[in-house]
């Protein structure tokens, strides 16, 4: 999955569920906020891959990134 899918898919949730693409960004990136807090070693390994120069991924990395994941049957390995 490339961005453009990712923004894609932010667009037709937002429209499934009434909102802007920028509340659904908004919660995705409230829910890694979250997530990035985990103090599992496997959970803390995957943020520090997935941030790239120290910088917090967007929601659309971590889409893309699970997205792969998925696909290619390699969940947190």
């Amino acid at each position: 999955m490339r961005k453009s899918k990712a923004t894609k898919a932010f667009e037709d949730i937002a429209v499934r569920e009434g909102k802007s693409v920028a509340e659904v960004r908004s919660e995705i990136q409230k829910a890694i906020d979250e997530a990035m807090k985990s103090t599992d070693p496997v959970a803390q390994e995957y943020w520090k891959r997935l941030s790239k120069n120290g910088k917090k991924p967007t929601p659309e990395d971590v889409v893309v990134d699970i997205a792969k994941r998925v696909k290619s049957k390699k969940y947190l390995t």
